[in-house]
């Protein structure tokens, strides 16, 4: 249990950080006039795309994917640390030990 909370505390600040990406970006690549171009071309081939790509439809989406890989990712954590701990039990481990020279 303290390795899924741990995992969740991470993937959460992870997730805080990629929603802040995503704006930047999102930010930047408005700037360079992307969204608008993208529009134009729509609209060249008749397509009807207005305003499709707003600050929420790209949060909202960029928020569902970091939602299922914190998930999956906190989820994979605690397998390999049950993994890890299996292992451990049936190997053994290293043992190490430490002297202290005489000088």
């Amino acid at each position: 249990m303290s390795v899924l909370r741990v995992s969740i505390l991470f993937y959460v600040g992870a997730l805080i950080v990629w929603m802040v990406f995503v704006g930047i970006l999102y930010a930047m690549l408005g700037a360079l006039g992307l969204f608008e171009l993208i529009e134009g071309l729509a609209e060249a081939f008749a397509f009807d795309w207005e305003n499709r790509f707003s600050l929420f439809f790209v949060e909202r989406w960029a928020f569902a994917f970091g939602l299922i890989f914190l998930v999956g990712a906190s989820l994979l954590n605690v397998v390999l640390a049950f993994v890890y701990n299996v292992v451990a039990d049936f190997v053994g481990g290293i043992e190490m030990t430490f002297v202290e020279r005489d000088m």
